[in-house]
């Protein structure tokens, strides 16, 4: 909720915004699990923003693999929320 005001400045159709459920601040950093008590696992969430950073990579590359990931058809987890 803190960057609202950010996402709603944003134009531009191909704008994304991922919400993790039971995910904070420092989630992906390798310390993660040591310095907030989170529901979410470090690996889990590494392992949701892995697979959208690829398809994110992909599609940067010409390369479509991944457009189910970005376009909201494929989930990823049940955690994660995606969207434009």
């Amino acid at each position: 909720s803190e960057a609202d005001d950010l996402w709603a400045a944003l134009q531009g159709g191909a704008n994304r915004r991922l919400v993790l459920e039971g995910a904070g601040h420092q989630s992906f950093t390798d310390f993660a699990d040591q310095l907030e008590d989170v529901p979410m696992p470090a690996e889990e969430g590494f392992e949701i923003l892995d697979i959208y950073g690829l398809a994110w990579a992909l599609r940067a590359a010409g390369d479509e693999t991944g457009a189910p990931v970005l376009d909201g058809d494929e989930s990823v987890s049940p955690d994660a929320t995606l969207s434009r």
